[in-house]
């Protein structure tokens, strides 16, 4: 029965059996590429861009607000 059927395929049609599932593979497994580029970074050396808290940090009035906030916060547990 399944023979009969294969042989009454047209070519077009064993081919669209053949690609589809191969097409489908194909695409399923470029979900598992993983790029192989790799960044080697200097231990202890920052490289990105300038924090501006720390600037902020050594104003004395800065520093007095951040006590504060933590005052209000802390004291109540």
């Amino acid at each position: 029965m399944v023979l009969e059927w294969l042989r009454r395929m047209t070519v077009k049609t064993r081919f669209l059996f053949a690609a589809i599932p191969l097409v489908a593979v194909l695409f399923l497994l470029t979900g598992c590429y993983e790029s192989r580029d790799v960044t080697m970074h200097d231990a202890g050396v920052y490289k990105g861009k300038t924090d501006p808290l720390v600037e902020m940090s050594a104003d004395p009035a800065y520093q007095e607000r951040l006590q504060e906030r933590f005052l209000m916060v802390q004291t109540d547990r």
